[in-house]
């Protein structure tokens, strides 16, 4: 079996970190990837991948695109047109969203393309109710590796870390809830507690300019508050980097306003951590009372809320705006029942082993491939 992907593989960003495990997944079981990466924000390079891809992404950068195979362009579906492969007969776009509604570029490329491929049962109905016609759309889940990914001792030691951490990793955006997570934890805990939050993040790009941006925005959360300690961690990582730092916390907290699928999430359930997250979007795949403490919401339109303002693609729409006081008591609960918290975990675990690997992923769109086959 073979087919051409072209998608974002040289950045930092989430739909770059999808495309990698999905294509080392693809080639694992036996199918040939003609790969082109989508120059966007390229600031990685080969070496900066884990050993485990390494070989298999810069072979599939060398081979050639073969059109008597579909093209997939796994990326925002508006790059599309400017990305289309001139004589390709049967072209993909694999994509996500992170709140009601899809601009409306996105329903018109979806009218001059084969198919839509989307991770989730939230983005399959968000898609549809956006004006894209059904039987294009097709939920082709995402994964993690469970096998990268896992309980292990940290090798990060973080200076002024207390025992039981609360943590965060992502980008620095309004739509994954810092503010509300920095106000619901100095409202919360008091400084003789033993506790502290810890946050990994990034703004826009790595520059000093951008991480003065970050800790002018956390002080401005913070207020006037005493509260407990708050270790603010800017600055790139190695896979192996995150990994440890998933495994310093004690629980991994994300008061998002909307996600498309939400792989830090993922990879922190993957290494036993107990989570914490908003009740709405894509994450409720795999995010569910069972497996995660489930953060109650309420929709708002993206204008009133501001998400809008950051990103015109989120307009006319509405998303999650999470409860804070609700949130503060999850927290405090987790806190002070750790025994629970862990064995919720351990379920989250198995369920994403059993569920949500990316051998599982890259079996789905094979078998979907194998269709198209039958069809072309």
């Amino acid at each position: 079996m073979e087919i051409n992907w072209i998608s974002p593989i040289m950045s930092p960003s989430g739909y770059a970190n999808v495309n990698r495990n999905l294509v080392v997944a693809l080639v694992k079981l036996g199918v040939t990837v003609n790969l082109k990466n989508q120059k966007t924000w390229d600031v990685l390079t080969i070496a900066d991948f884990h050993i485990s891809q390494k070989d298999i992404l810069e072979s599939c950068l060398t081979n050639k695109f073969n059109l008597k195979y579909p093209v997939v362009y796994y990326t925002t579906p508006h790059n599309w047109n400017k990305l289309k492969v001139e004589g390709s007969k049967y072209d993909i776009v694999g994509s996500m969203f992170e709140v009601d509604r899809v601009p409306q570029e996105w329903v018109e490329v979806s009218k001059k393309v084969k198919e839509f491929w989307i991770p989730s049962i939230f983005n399959l109905e968000t898609y549809y109710h956006s004006g894209i016609d059904v039987s294009k759309l097709h939920v082709m889940p995402l994964g993690v590796d469970t096998e990268f990914y896992q309980p292990i001792p940290p090798r990060t030691v973080i200076k002024n870390k207390r025992t039981f951490s609360f943590i965060l990793l992502s980008q620095w955006t309004y739509r994954k809830g810092f503010d509300v997570l920095i106000k619901a934890f100095v409202e919360e805990f008091k400084s003789k507690e033993d506790v502290c939050l810890i946050i990994k993040t990034y703004q826009a790009n790595y520059s000093e300019r951008c991480n003065d941006i970050v800790r002018k925005e956390l002080v401005g959360y913070v207020g006037n508050n005493p509260h407990a300690p708050i270790l603010l961690w800017l600055g790139q990582l190695t896979p192996g980097e995150i990994r440890s730092f998933y495994n310093t916390g004690s629980c991994f907290v994300m008061p998002t306003r909307g996600e498309g699928w939400n792989l830090p999430l993922a990879e922190a359930m993957a290494c036993e951590i107990p989570t914490i997250v908003t009740n709405w979007s894509a994450h409720k795949m795999f995010a569910t009372n069972k497996t995660s403490y489930l953060i109650d919401y309420k929709l708002v339109d993206t204008d009133s809320n501001k998400l809008s303002w950051i990103f015109g693609g989120y307009k006319n729409s509405f998303c999650a705006e999470p409860d804070k006081e609700h949130l503060k008591k999850l927290m405090r609960y987790v806190y002070t029942h750790q025994d629970e918290a862990k064995q919720k975990a351990v379920v989250g675990r198995q369920a994403l082993q059993e569920h949500f690997t990316w051998e599982k992923a890259a079996k789905n769109i094979i078998h979907r491939l194998g269709e198209i086959q039958c069809m072309i």
